[in-house]
């Protein structure tokens, strides 16, 4: 029985090891610094600044709203 578990317990970490190197293969670094590097010199630092400074205002709103949107409001029931 505890032979039994072993195996079970092993075969589960090989197939975790192959997904991890699978995809750590997959997804190729340098293919990837490529592709932003190209995106990069594309756009001028003012335009590149400017669409950070928007995605960044995005999140702050969504944040917003979500504490908005939980926040218990007025109960005060006069």
């Amino acid at each position: 029985m505890h032979m039994d578990t072993a195996l079970i317990v092993v075969g589960f970490l090989l197939v975790g090891l192959l997904v991890i190197w699978t995809f750590a293969h997959l997804s190729d670094p340098e293919e990837i610094d490529e592709d932003e590097e190209a995106q990069v010199r594309e756009q001028t630092p003012a335009e590149r600044e400017h669409e950070l400074f928007e995605e960044e205002a995005k999140k702050v709103q969504s944040n917003a709203d979500d504490i908005e949107f939980y926040s218990p409001g007025d109960s005060n029931t006069d």
